[in-house]
């Protein structure tokens, strides 16, 4: 049984640390996309983190993700090789969010990383090109019902 009590501000706040500490990327956003300004904000390549919902299973709770990794490629003389090393970085930076999550290092070996994930490529057309290496990701929590911690007095 975890000793961290995760829930989805815990969770976001370590994949705020992910971005903050990865190398490459240079920004992170949580929510809804469409609250993230593509036009406004120049800072790329971007982890984007939207949530889909929450199981409570015997034992656990499962938190549903999902992930964007996305760039936006240059778009001088050659636009698809620009848009092929955009898919490239995007999937590396996605392998390593991966990775991290199942070898313990950005959860501990609190949170299993339900496998296999599936990550999809998007090129969406905007003012700018952008382009996205996208997965659903559904983390696993020790969740044991306690009804001792609820804030209330209990029934008799």
């Amino acid at each position: 049984m975890t000793t961290v009590d995760y829930h989805y501000k815990i969770i976001i706040d370590r994949f705020r640390t992910f971005a903050d500490n990865h190398y490459q990327l240079r920004r992170f956003t949580h929510g809804l996309v469409t609250q993230a300004d593509l036009e406004k904000e120049a800072e790329w390549p971007w982890i984007h983190v939207k949530p889909l919902n929450i199981n409570y299973e015997k034992g656990a709770k499962v938190y549903s993700f999902d992930i964007y990794i996305s760039d936006l490629p240059r778009v001088e003389e050659d636009k698809t090789g620009y848009e092929a090393e955009s898919i490239n970085l995007c999937s590396l930076i996605m392998g390593d969010l991966l990775a991290v999550v199942n070898n313990g290092s950005l959860f501990g070996g609190d949170i299993q990383l339900r496998a296999p994930v599936q990550a999809d490529v998007e090129i969406e057309v905007f003012t700018h090109t952008l382009v996205s290496v996208t997965a659903t990701i559904n983390l696993e929590v020790d969740w044991d019902w306690n009804a001792c911690i609820v804030p209330m007095d209990q029934p008799n």
